[in-house]
């Protein structure tokens, strides 16, 4: 097998093999192998169109550089065609010199026809199993992942504390996820016109019940009706009985506007994945005792949170207009949210229903008496009740039956109390039996509040 040795100064004295690195933003980077010892001047550069690893690159140009030296020497010999069936790339054994068996690698084959004609050189396995380790420390750019979006829900209901006492809702804000940073909430007439009215840094949790809440008109902790509640990645807590009863911890909204009741819950129980168990609750609160029995299994749930509420100051005249209510990440462009459209009712302003309506007698005439509840706060042990109007009235209505229909006589008062005088039973033929009285308080803002009914 005669002997081809190639010049040692055309063989590469290094090879460089550029490459994409996924952990260096996806740029450019490359590594080098270099013969140490060597009169070799040629820097051979290959490019790999692919994302791979430095130690790939590494071990493939270390590959490269072996496998050229390693053709440095080839031989050739020449063969009966029986082996005709070879071909460039195959691997042969080969007996030479005489007792000595080596692997070869077939560069080239001719087929004269007579004979066959090969070149080869060295088969070395061993060169496709480096395990050089390519460079370490790439850094790509830090940047930082995009804000979680922002949940909202509007909430038209009750005043919760007199620094809310404006026509506009409550809005509470709320991450889908734990990073969840803050965001803002934008107002306008419509999509076009959106300016901020405030931000919060804190979640107020907004989920969704899973059950339907029973109704409850009793003045005590509900201890028999049980909520389940999902609020995703938030957290609920569990209380004491004393702080239940004392303060607002645990408050939460249930419902949808129209139909919002405040209430408190003592106990939290995990279900897992979200979802809470809640017990012990204080129903009705804030005038909301009517919505108590008006639940659905797809309630909106909102912990009522002060840091993730706002409350947008909105003068009487917006009552009734539409606007869209958009939430942003803190982080996130505006037109990264979508909005919604609300018409507010002006809840907020309205009086709550009065209590204790009763009747007495003054002679032939009877004598119909209530007590006002108030918005705003209260100290009963100094007994202040603020009014939260301009002026103290009331429309009380008489009707024909405990339908509620048919009124049979109005009374605009500015007390608590209406004379149903004898003129006026002999005129409407009211004989003696049950009566039917509907009263309420009088706002100057959005008129009739809610209404206290009973038959007497």
């Amino acid at each position: 097998m005669p002997l081809n040795r190639a010049q040692e100064v055309d063989l590469p004295r290094s090879v460089s093999v550029s490459y994409i690195d996924p952990t260096f933003d996806y740029q450019t980077a490359s590594e080098k192998e270099v013969r140490q010892i060597t009169e070799a001047t040629e820097d051979l550069i290959v490019e790999l169109p692919m994302a791979t690893s430095s130690d790939h690159a590494k071990q493939v140009a270390s590959m490269i550089l072996f496998a050229k030296w390693r053709a440095q020497n080839t031989r050739s010999f020449k063969t009966s065609r029986k082996y005709a069936f070879l071909s460039p790339g195959d691997g042969v054994t080969v007996e030479y010199p005489r007792g000595t068996f080596r692997l070869w690698r077939i560069t080239s084959m001719t087929d004269t026809g007579a004979l066959c004609e090969f070149n080869v050189e060295p088969g070395d396995a061993e060169l496709y199993t480096q395990t050089a380790v390519g460079a370490t420390g790439y850094i790509g750019q830090q940047v930082d992942p995009l804000a979680p979006p922002t949940n909202l829900a509007i909430v038209d209901g009750p005043l919760l504390t007199d620094a809310g006492n404006s026509a506009g809702p409550y809005v509470a804000l709320d991450g889908y996820t734990d990073d969840w940073a803050g965001g803002e909430l934008l107002i306008g007439d419509d999509d076009t016109n959106l300016v901020s009215r405030g931000a919060v840094s804190m979640p107020a949790p907004i989920g969704m019940a899973e059950s339907v809440l029973g109704s409850w008109s009793r003045n005590i902790v509900d201890e028999t009706n049980l909520l389940t509640v999902n609020v995703g990645n938030d957290e609920l807590f569990s209380t004491t009985r004393d702080l239940l009863l004392s303060s607002t911890v645990n408050a939460f909204a249930i419902g949808a506007n129209g139909r919002w009741e405040i209430a408190q819950f003592q106990r939290a129980d995990s279900l897992g994945g979200g979802r809470y168990l809640l017990s012990g609750l204080r129903r009705g609160l804030r005038g909301t005792e009517n919505n108590t029995g008006n639940h659905t299994a797809t309630d909106t749930f909102v912990l009522l949170v002060a840091s993730g509420l706002l409350k947008p100051s909105m003068d009487v005249g917006s009552i009734g207009q539409t606007k869209s209510y958009r939430a942003v990440s803190k982080g996130r462009s505006q037109n990264s949210a979508a909005s919604q459209t609300y018409a507010n009712t002006g809840e907020a302003l309205r009086p709550f229903s009065p209590v204790d309506l009763r009747k007495s007698l003054s002679g032939s005439d009877i004598v119909f008496t209530w007590q006002r509840r108030t918005r705003l706060s209260e100290n009963v042990f100094a007994g202040i009740f603020p009014l939260g109007e301009t002026s103290e009235r009331y429309v009380l209505e008489l009707y024909t039956s405990s339908a509620f229909a048919t009124v049979l006589r109005s009374f605009a008062v500015s007390a608590e109390s209406a004379t149903y005088t004898a003129a006026m039973q002999t005129f409407d033929g009211y004989s003696g039996g049950a009566l039917y009285p509907r009263v309420r308080q009088i706002s100057d803002s959005v008129g009739a509040g809610h209404e206290l009914q009973t038959t007497l």
